[in-house]
Formats: C-alpha cells, structure tokens, sequence
C-alpha cells in the first residue's frame, strides 16, 4: 500500500484525531503507554491500518470534464490527453457517448489537460488539481483554408472588361459635409445628421456609391395593413429603426441625384471613409465556404445580390431598372441592410420589390403600387 499523501507523523496524529477509529487507537495507546503490548494493541493497530486505508481512498484525486461545441452540443468521441503531476507517461482517453470523460486516482498537483477532434481547434488548459476538478470544455471550430494557385496560362481567361476592372478596384472621389439630411428612399428614411459622405469614383461616367461617416439614423416604416402585421410580426415592432455610424450606399446612376442636397461644403476625405469601404469590400465580396451561422448562410447564398454584377449591369445600360443598397454599421445591429429592387420579366413593372436583412435574419417584402396585397417571406 502506497500513502502517497500521509508522509508525515504530524499527518498521520492529524487524521488519526478526525476519525473515530483513530480517536480509540490513541486512547489505548495512552493507557497502556510503558505496558506490555496485548490484544488490545493489536486489535487498536489492526483498526489503524483500516482509518489509514480509508484516508488514503479519501484523498484520490479525480480530474473530469464535458467537451461541447460553440453551439452547447456535446462532442463524442473527443481525444482527451492528461499530462503533468507525478505521471510518468500521459494519460489518453475519449469522451463517452455524453461528452464526459473521467480520470480517477490522481494525485494532488499541476495538469495539463489536451482536448483534439476533427473540425475543431485543439484545446489546452492547466488544472491545479487538489481534490476533484470537472471542466467544462467548448471547443471552436477550426477555420476553413483553401488555396488556389492560378498560373500564368489561367490569366488568358481573366476578366478583361475595362469597366469591369474599374468596379473591382474602384477608389473614393469627393467629399463633402453632411448636417441634417434626410433622404426618404421607398419606404425607408436615412437621416444624415452629422459627418461626412465620400462619393465613388465615377465609372463610365456615373456615380454609383457613397460611403457616410458619422452619425446617422434609419427609419423603415411599412405601408398599408398587412405589411405592418407582417413587420410586427417578424421583429416585435411595427417600425424598424437603426442609429448607425457608417453607411456604405450602391446605387444605379440615376439614384446619384438624390444625393444632390449635400454636393454643397466640400472638404477633405477622412480615413474612417476608406476603412468603412474596406470593411463593405470584406463583407460583400468575402464568402466562406462553409458558413458558420445561419445568418452568414443567409447574408452570402445564393438568393443574395451581386452588387458589382447589378452596377455593371447598370453602367453599360442606363435603362436597367434601378436599384439602392444600404449597409449599415451601428446600433442594436452591426450589420444592417436595406435593398430596394423595381422587378421586370415576368412581374409587372410596377411592382417593385423592398427587401431588409439584419444581423439577426432576414425579411423579404413584396408590394405592389396597383393595390395588389404584398406577399412577406423569410429568405
């Protein structure tokens, strides 16, 4: 028998004086201190070995733990690697069928404690172990990277369209000073309060951005009845509003006249202006491979627009139905977007289609000027 942690005579009084097996074991001691020893002795010595034992069971150690993913589900099958302490070699177990694992009979001291699983980025913790430690462990999923080389015969087939070419690497033209502009756009209402709006360069002759810095705030407000309904039902209110600080803007040319009330009090461009448009470039035109959330599913399928095919589109055709694009950074959403559409093909022309995303879902209108009743679906 190995009494790893009761080394000491201090220990050992110290324990015997807790249990009564040991309280007995000192009384007869003292009794028969400088007698004979007898059968009592031995049955008292008998008992000591036994609370000694018992001690020893109570001391063991145990390290244990649940390993779950971002969501809160719990990872089977998760390797679990237990190193440190007086262990002579690593301790190498998987997570049942629950995402527990347990590892008894330790002995008090430092641990590092290795959590691996396919998916998921290695995880690694210290424990001070003294008694019994239970983990809870949430593992992160491991990022996605694809390379793609591309040789020097591929840039034959690379896009050579000049306006093309102007969108992709499109900069940042004036800038002029914004104080209380409202802009009403369909069924929304930006109001600009204070800052600055940065125009895009033109291309082919036509404006088809802005980017807006400072402080800003958004009003949607559905028409008619049923849409009111619908927006209460979607989002606990029948209005939507957004205070932002950023707003990037992608419009048709045509769109670039409402703009005309602030072509006023030009100044410098400020930096926040190229980093906000930085920032849309990175959201817009970024897409992961496997998304993470439901909401980046949404915000990067398919059904989402391609703005810079929608500008093109818009630059070699100046009849092409107009379109307006907002995205927003700000408050109680980081990434709030308004889209209006006019449809043409199969649909009416005068039906004109209104669409809203935030960071928490997303919401589709469909309305008609004709009087016909708007359709609301989640996309």
């Amino acid at each position: 028998m190995h009494i790893r942690s009761l080394r000491t005579p201090r220990l050992i009084l110290r324990i015997l004086k807790r249990c009564e097996v040991g309280k007995i074991f000192l009384t007869n001691l003292t009794r028969r201190a400088g007698l004979a020893f007898g059968r009592s002795f031995f049955y008292s010595l008998l008992l000591l070995v036994v609370c000694l034992a018992w001690a020893q069971d109570l001391r063991a150690d145990t390290i244990s733990g649940t390993i779950k993913d971002p969501s809160g589900a719990v990872v089977v099958g998760s390797r679990i690697e237990i190193t440190g302490g007086n262990l002579t070699q690593a301790i190498v177990l998987t997570s049942d069928e629950s995402g527990k694992f347990t590892v008894p009979d330790l002995s008090a001291g430092k641990y590092t404690v290795r959590v691996a699983k396919e998916g998921f980025e290695e995880l690694v913790t210290s424990v001070d172990l003294h008694g019994t430690a239970d983990l809870p462990l949430k593992l992160t999923i491991a990022e996605q990277q694809t390379s793609i080389h591309v040789t020097d015969k591929s840039l034959a087939f690379a896009n050579s369209d000049a306006f093309y070419k102007q969108l992709r690497g499109i900069g940042l033209g004036s800038t002029f000073r914004c104080d209380n502009f409202s802009m009403p756009v369909d069924v929304g209402t930006f109001q600009l309060k204070s800052g600055t709006i940065t125009f895009l360069a033109p291309v082919n002759g036509y404006v088809t951005g802005a980017v807006f810095v400072g402080q800003g705030h958004f009003v949607l407000k559905p028409v008619g009845r049923l849409d009111t309904r619908e927006m209460l039902r979607r989002s606990g209110s029948e209005i939507a509003e957004e205070d932002f600080t950023e707003a990037v803007f992608r419009f048709s040319g045509g769109v670039y006249q409402q703009f005309s009330g602030v072509t006023v009090n030009k100044t410098d461009s400020p930096a926040e202006a190229a980093t906000a448009f930085e920032h849309w470039k990175n959201r817009v035109r970024h897409r992961h491979e496997i998304p993470e959330s439901f909401t980046q599913a949404v915000l990067e399928g398919e059904t989402i627009d391609n703005v810079d095919a929608d500008v093109l589109s818009a630059v070699y055709n100046p009849k092409h139905p107009p379109f307006f694009n907002a995205y927003m950074t700000g408050s109680p959403h980081k990434d709030f977007r308004f889209f209006v559409r006019m449809r043409t093909g199969a649909l009416p022309n005068s039906i004109r289609r209104r669409k809203w995303r935030w960071s928490t879902g997303a919401a589709e209108e469909w309305m008609t000027e004709s009087g016909i009743p708007s359709i609301a679906s989640t996309s």
